[in-house]
């Protein structure tokens, strides 16, 4: 949801409409598709088959998707690490 309105400045709200219709569409096909699965295959292989689906589609998504615009980087020389584990 991030990525999307770095892209569109004239049309961002169509793009933004069209991103939620997609994710509201998957909300519905889902459900169906799971009842499916569970039904003819049972329940192990309709969460295999889910698992799958989605790992193709986020592993094209993660290779097609890019930010427009770079990340803003600590300056050199800074002690702020990536991962901070002081509370632990």
């Amino acid at each position: 949801m991030r990525v999307v309105p770095e892209w569109f400045e004239k049309r961002r709200s169509t793009a933004m409409s069209i991103m939620a219709a997609g994710a509201a569409l998957s909300g519905l096909a889902l459900p169906a598709l799971m009842a499916f699965c569970n039904r003819e295959l049972g329940p192990a292989w309709s969460f295999r088959i889910i698992a799958f689906g989605f790992l193709g589609i986020l592993s094209v998504s993660c290779m097609l998707l890019k930010e427009r615009y770079p990340k803003m980087h600590a300056a050199q020389g800074s002690s702020r690490r990536p991962l901070n584990l002081d509370v632990l």
